[in-house]
C-alpha cells in the first residue's frame, strides 16, 4: 500500500489560529505541544486562493502538469513564511510505494526558511530546542495513518475526537458535513473533495534500483494529481 502524507507542523495553539483565515485546516495533536495540519484538497485550494489566483495559474502554465506543481510548491512556502511570523513552521513531505520513499522537511522562523530539505527527525530537534516546543520525540508518529487518503484520515480522526469531546470544531477539513457508519467519518461527498496530496519525489531505499524508482516516481505521481485534478 502506499503512503502520502503532506502536512504542516508547529505548536498546536499557533496552527489553532490559522483557522481564522484557511477554514479547511484541521488541527491533529501529536504529542506535548506539537500537532500536526494535513493538507487535504481543500486546504490546498485555500492556500492556493492566498497565493493568488493569477500567480499560481501563471506558475503552472511554464511547465507541462507535474506534482507536486508549481503552484503547490510556491502555495505551501508562501504560506509557511507568511505563518511563521507569528510561531515557528514546518512543511512536512513523506511518502513511500513499494521499496522506494522519501521524506523532506522545510522549515520556516520569522518569516524566513531556516531549514530546507531536512529529515523529520533534524526539524523535530529543531522545534523542540530552538523553538521551545514541549514534546517528546520518540512519541510523534506521522505514519500514525497509512495508504494514499493518510490526510483524509488524520482529519477524520481529529474531528471525532473533537465531537466526543464536545469542545467546538478544530477546523472545517472544507466540507465535512455528516457520518458514515456512526463513527463520524466523512460522508462520501467530503471524501471525493479532500483528496490526499503526495508527494512523489522518491529516493531509492536500500535494496532498491535508480530505474524502479524512476517508474515509482511516475506511477504515483500520476495517481496523486488525478486525484488533485478531480478536487479543483
Amino acid at each position: 500500500m502506499g503512503f502520502f502524507l503532506e502536512a504542516f507542523l508547529g505548536s498546536e495553539s499557533a496552527l489553532r489560529a490559522w483557522q481564522r483565515r484557511l477554514p479547511a485546516a484541521v488541527v491533529c495533536p501529536l504529542n506535548g505541544e506539537l500537532a500536526l495540519v494535513p493538507v487535504t484538497g481543500a486546504l490546498y485550494r485555500e492556500l492556493r486562493a492566498v497565493l493568488g489566483e493569477k500567480e499560481a495559474a501563471r506558475l503552472d502554465a511554464a511547465q507541462p502538469p507535474t506534482w507536486p506543481s508549481p503552484s503547490f510548491v510556491a502555495a505551501v512556502r508562501h504560506w509557511g513564511a507568511e505563518a511563521s511570523r507569528a510561531a515557528p513552521v514546518a512543511h512536512l513531505s513523506t511518502g513511500e510505494f513499494g521499496n522506494y520513499g522519501h521524506e523532506e522537511v522545510t522549515l520556516w522562523v520569522g518569516g524566513r526558511e531556516v531549514r530546507s530539505r531536512a529529515d523529520l527527525a533534524t526539524a523535530l530537534r529543531f522545534l523542540r530546542s530552538e523553538a521551545g516546543l514541549s514534546f517528546d520525540e520518540a512519541a510523534v508518529n506521522v505514519e500514525k495513518h497509512r495508504g494514499e487518503e493518510a490526510a483524509d484520515k488524520w482529519v477524520a480522526e481529529a474531528l471525532r475526537q473533537d465531537s466526543s469531546r464536545g469542545s467546538g470544531p478544530v477546523g472545517s477539513g472544507g466540507d465535512v458535513s455528516g457520518s458514515r457508519d456512526g463513527a463520524g467519518a466523512e460522508t462520501e461527498e467530503a471524501g471525493r473533495s479532500r483528496r490526499p496530496l503526495g508527494g512523489v519525489l522518491f529516493s531509492a531505499r536500500r535494496g532498491g534500483s535508480p530505474s524502479g524508482c524512476v517508474l515509482t516516481s511516475c506511477l504515483a505521481g500520476l495517481a496523486a494529481a488525478l486525484a488533485i485534478w478531480s478536487t479543483l
